[in-house]
């Protein structure tokens, strides 16, 4: 019996699904592109993400081996033409104590040095011989072993971190087009002009970032040709450490460039559309104020920076936290902080809609008491060195956790906003709106702008009487009926 209850409602809920979708020619495409869009990019994120670890392989067999603590910090400066290589036991406090704890590794400038010999605050193990080391390691060159300086494997940690960052970063955009994919499909079974904008603002920031890793990828060759290609560098062998890495990687990310502008470009089109015609659908039975349209842009705005944040949060979360437990940087006050704001941003955004759209004063409060604990919480994170320090030298943590700040404190000021204006007429509109619509009400004509408005009496056969509009006359005020509606017994529309 349960079984079969449950097989009705499942067919009933899909059928209203295909509806929704099927909707219109527009509606239709949208949700294709969407899930077509979801599909090839996530391939081509799958590609650049195997280059990323084969690459990232290729080193930490490298190092596998060596006297290399892998969870030193990196720090590369670009100067007057020059590279300069530190490694740090700990994010640097200013310049007095940069010396001790990021001890240089190489500096172009001067090139290699045979004689270098690693500190022992930067080791694994101390050692007693103060002889420079050379290393023999075995690698699938042909059938040599290849021969590598001491200095060669500290200065090999830095083309290292870069490619643990971007298999971090490729998994997040793998994450970001599954997300993208769940908020299309509900912006077209909800008809919620939200979730499209919220698409197309990810569909923005997608594109920009697409477009900057390509000058990355041209960036980093250029470091490291530098670091450990160049003659006179310590790296420099006949062996080829990362020989197809950037030709491959530059091959999958131009037109992963091309699909995110074709995206973003049909998103677009589509989506505006789509806005137009949910817009039409929300205020289709009685002409808006202006007052009240600007209530709901307020209230709109609330829910795209909700929709937003429920991938920007849980990834800059993610993301410090791995990049804090891979070095060893996390103290009890920082994992707070990030569970904190985890549990803050599961119920944020419903409870946001709830408040907003039902004007619950108390609930409102909390969730406006949360944007602040978030805002609050995250800046809060700036004051560790460890997490300034990544922010700093990385740019797609830097990114999401920037956006995430200004969209934070974007969704707290209209949420303010929103509060304020409580009790100003745009839950009872919109009240009014859904029990019309559900009553299939549409006035042949009624505009909230004419002084002079002539409507079709659709329940006799005479028509209203011309009346002026009352410019004194608030929303508020339900005494002054707009209409005058028969209703049956039942309390339906006759």
């Amino acid at each position: 019996m349960v079984l079969g209850e449950f097989v009705v409602k499942a067919r009933r809920l899909i059928k209203s699904a295909y509806t929704r979708v099927t909707l219109s020619g527009v509606t239709l495409s949208f949700f294709l592109l969407s899930v077509s869009f979801c599909i090839l990019q996530i391939l081509f994120q799958g590609f650049l993400w195997n280059e990323d670890s084969a690459a990232f392989n290729t080193l930490d067999g490298i190092l596998e081996n060596t006297d290399v603590p892998t969870s030193l910090l990196r720090w590369l400066t670009v100067k007057e033409n020059g590279y300069h290589l530190r490694l740090c036991t700990e994010p640097p406090d200013g310049a007095q104590n940069v010396s001790q704890v990021c001890p240089t590794i190489f500096d172009s400038l001067s090139m290699g040095n045979s004689s270098w010999i690693a500190p022992d605050n930067i080791r694994k193990h101390s050692r007693n011989d103060s002889s420079p080391l050379l290393l023999t390691i075995g690698l699938q060159d042909g059938e040599n072993l290849i021969e590598i300086t001491e200095q060669c494997t500290y200065t090999l940690l830095y083309p290292m971190q870069r490619l643990r960052n971007s298999v971090d970063e490729e998994i997040a955009l793998v994450f970001s087009q599954v997300w993208l994919l769940g908020i299309s499909s509900s912006a077209v079974l909800s008809q919620s002009i939200p979730h499209i904008l919220a698409v197309f603002a990810m569909r923005c920031l997608a594109t920009g970032w697409s477009a900057y890793t390509i000058w990355r990828t041209i960036d980093l060759r250029t470091r490291l040709w530098h670091l450990i290609m160049a003659p006179n560098t310590p790296c420099h062998t006949d062996f080829e450490f990362l020989p197809d890495y950037f030709k491959s990687r530059l091959a999958f990310q131009v037109p992963d460039l091309i699909l995110n502008v074709v995206a973003l470009i049909f998103t677009g089109l589509l989506g505006w559309r789509l806005v137009k015609s949910f817009s039409r659908n929300v205020f289709n039975c009685v002409g808006p104020p202006a007052k009240i349209i600007r209530l709901y842009g307020y209230m709109l705005t609330v829910f795209v920076s909700g929709q937003l944040l429920s991938y920007l949060l849980t990834t800059s979360i993610s993301l410090a936290l791995k990049e804090g437990l891979q070095h060893n940087r996390l103290v009890g006050v920082q994992i707070g902080l990030f569970i904190l704001a985890f549990t803050l941003t599961i119920a944020m955004y419903p409870l946001g809609y709830y408040a907003v759209r039902h004007e619950r004063k108390l609930t409102m409060i909390a969730f406006i008491v949360i944007l602040f604990g978030l805002i609050i919480s995250f800046f809060s994170l700036f004051s560790f060195r460890g997490f300034r320090f990544t922010w700093l030298q990385w740019p797609f943590f830097a990114c999401i956790t920037g956006v995430n700040a200004a969209v934070i404190v974007c969704c707290a000021v209209f949420a303010v906003l929103c509060r304020k204006h409580f009790g100003e007429g745009l839950t009872h509109y919109l009240n009014i709106e859904q029990l019309l619509s559900k009553q299939n009400f549409a006035p042949d004509e009624f505009s909230t702008e004419d002084k002079n408005v002539r409507h079709q009496n659709e329940f006799g056969n005479g028509t209203l009487d011309d009346g002026k509009r009352d410019e004194k006359w608030d929303f508020m005020d339900r005494s002054a009926p707009i209409y005058t509606l028969r209703f049956n017994v039942n309390g339906r529309v006759a």
